[in-house]
Parts: C-alpha cells; structure tokens; sequence
C-alpha cells in the first residue's frame, strides 16, 4: 500500500478550531465575572439604600399583614419619635402606661390611658415627657388625628430620677405577628440605684390590636 494513500488531518484546521473554542471560553468567563461583579455591586448598593433609610426613619415593610415601626433620632432625653405602619382593615388602640409598670410583658390593666388609631398605613407617632401649665409632669405627644398629654401616677422620677430604657433600636424596623403588642418604650424607675423584680414607677407606650384571636 502505498503510503500517501493516507489521508493527514490537515493540522492547520484543527488548531483554528482550538483557538475558537479558547475564545469562546474566554468570553464566557468574561461575562460570568462581570455578571458576578454587578450583582455583588447591586447587593452593596441595596444594603447601603436600606442603611440610609434606616438613618432617617423610613420604614422597611417586609409583611403587610404585620405592623411595623422604626424610631426616628431625636433630641433630647425622654423625647421618642417612631414612624409606624398599620395594616388595613384591622383597629389597633395606643396606650399610654403611666404607672405599674412591669419588668417583662404587656399588663392587661395599668395606670395610664388608651385611644383608637384612626389610621391605617405609615405614620408619625411622638411623645416625651414634660411639664404641662399647670406644671404637671405629664407623658405628652400626638398621633394621628390626636393630641395626648396624660399625668405620671408618681412624677418623682421625672425631676431627675434613675431608670433603664427598654426601646426599640435606633434605625432598625421592627415588626410584630397580628395580634402580639408592639412595646415602642418602656422605662422602668430604678429603687435605690436597682432595677426592681416587680411592676414600679415609669411609662410604656404599646400598640395593641382590638379583638385579635
């Protein structure tokens, strides 16, 4: 048999085709890292949108059907502002806890007082403690449609007394199953310098649903 009766691939035809695949691959990889370099820029981006927002009290809804609240920087001591938001079709009652208030837990009955809040959506709540005209320290604030100003059942600890804080955190929303309070703030006064294990003087403003199951 005669040796050049066999065929030779010709080389230069399989090297053209190595040097496309090389490029192809290439290019795959190309567009897969910039894919992956945008999506962590978009991830960046997102997280500092959402720090930004928190900063300035905007509200970050994660579930319509729960309500949510973030506190909004103040200044001032004893002086709160939260932005909250209500779900529709639901009534929800502010109360404003003046007295008796407990280490752990929401109390059924306590000093103070309770409204309707007669709206639903975001919205502004504030509140702090001052003296009214007649020189009364008094929990003081507004919502919606409603101006509050409700007496402390002992005010000693408002002229300059110790207590702790129990507050959401500054910048950070926060949300709560249908049917379970909100604690926007509690402060409890503290007796000789201590914490007490029962319910003392201070404030705890809650919202609460009406008629949750």
């Amino acid at each position: 048999m005669d040796p050049s009766d066999h065929e030779v691939p010709p080389r230069g035809r399989r090297l053209q085709f190595s040097l496309a695949t090389l490029i192809l691959f290439v290019t795959i990889v190309a567009l897969l890292v910039a894919l992956w370099t945008t999506s962590q820029r978009w991830k960046k981006d997102a997280a500092e949108l959402k720090r930004l927002r928190a900063l300035v009290g905007e509200l970050t809804i994660s579930d319509p059907d729960k309500v949510h609240a973030i506190r909004v920087p103040t200044t001032g001591e004893l002086k709160w502002q939260w932005r909250v938001y209500l779900p529709e079709g639901r009534e929800f009652v502010l109360r404003l806890i003046t007295g008796e208030v407990p280490r752990t837990g929401v109390p059924a009955h306590a000093y103070g007082v309770r409204s309707y809040l007669d709206r639903s959506g975001e919205f502004l709540l504030s509140a702090n403690v001052e003296k009214d005209r007649r020189g009364t320290w008094v929990l003081a604030g507004s919502a919606p449609r409603w101006n509050f100003s409700h007496p402390l059942q002992n005010d000693e600890w408002a002229r300059g007394g110790g207590w702790s804080f129990s507050e959401i955190e500054l910048g950070k929303t926060i949300s709560v199953e249908p049917g379970t309070p909100l604690v926007l703030v509690c402060v409890r006064v503290d007796e000789g310098g201590r914490t007490p294990e029962g319910p003392c003087d201070g404030l705890m403003i809650v919202i609460e649903e009406v008629n949750s199951k």
